[in-house]
């Protein structure tokens, strides 16, 4: 199945879309290619068909955790933060996470780990393209990925890195970012 879409935060503000003149989404349905409340949204749909969701915290971004706030030697950052900007850092255990600074103290910077939109009901439109049967090779390649995977994987709806284009600052990111070690939720918080 292929398919556009177009995302809303808690307030309505359009937070992401894939444009009618970027290649459609893809996604072979019963693989856990996507995360479940989309995959159920998805599901028996046909070209052309349209449809509305709203999704619950756990069922988009997950919920906010009290603990993703960390605390950063304020000399591990650029000089001229604000509150309100963002960076992106790559995690210690694999990925890339957005540092959004909430306060900056004297000797440390106190930054949110968190998923921009966790905690948040989302709005997704669901635009399908495309129908088609999966190509064999392509279910070959499905079933591999479900029989290397341990567990079931938690993802977001989106990936962290696209949605550092929307709101924060004009900061750079990938290669320019700051480089910040960034601790597994649950740890000290604290980073010397």
């Amino acid at each position: 199945m292929s398919f556009r879409y177009a995302l809303f935060d808690a307030e309505g503000e359009l937070v992401e879309e894939l444009p009618p003149d970027d290649a459609p989404a893809s996604v072979l349905l019963g693989y856990g290619e996507v995360v479940p409340a989309l995959e159920r949204a998805l599901s028996g749909l046909s070209a052309g068909d349209e449809r509305e969701v709203v999704l619950d915290p756990e069922d988009a971004f997950g919920s906010r955790d009290p603990e993703a706030v960390i605390e950063v030697d304020r000399g591990e950052l650029p000089a001229d933060l604000a509150p309100g900007d963002e960076l992106a850092a790559d995690r210690d255990d694999g990925g890339a996470v957005t540092l959004k600074v909430l306060e900056i103290l004297d000797d440390a910077v106190v930054l949110d780990t968190n998923h921009p939109l966790a905690g948040q009901r989302v709005k997704l439109r669901l635009f399908v393209d495309s129908v088609r049967p999966a190509l064999p090779e392509e279910l070959v390649e499905a079933e591999s990925r479900v029989v290397r995977a341990e567990e079931p994987v938690s993802q977001p709806l989106l990936p962290v890195e696209r949605l550092l284009r929307r709101g924060g600052s004009n900061r750079p990111q990938g290669d320019d970012a700051a480089a910040v070690p960034v601790p597994h939720p649950g740890g000290s918080g604290r980073v010397a």
